[in-house]
């Protein structure tokens, strides 16, 4: 069995990490627990920075909307490498 990292895994793992990322935000509005964690460790801002508030004066500022623009931003040209990827090996066993 072969150790090596392939395109495939790292996507998956991008992907997930993505995704968990994207989820925390509408969990932060429903679990205060949650929300007061995402807050104490910079995840959420509070006060006037907050230009997305998601619930109870929590929310997102500028910074952290543009990360979140990049992670989806890059998630899709992944998506789209992959695609011309696969198409290129496909071609080239025909």
């Amino acid at each position: 069995m072969s150790n090596s990292t392939t395109d495939e895994d790292t996507q998956t793992l991008i992907f997930v990490g993505v995704a968990l990322l994207m989820l925390g935000v509408p969990v932060a509005s429903f679990l205060a627990p949650v929300r007061v964690w995402m807050v104490a460790h910079g995840i959420l801002v509070t006060g006037e920075e907050v230009l997305l508030p998601i619930a109870d004066g929590a929310g997102l500022d500028i910074w952290r909307i543009a990360i979140l623009a990049g992670i989806a931003i890059g998630a899709v040209l992944l998506i789209v490498l992959a695609v011309r990827s696969r198409r290129r090996k496909v071609r080239g066993r025909v």
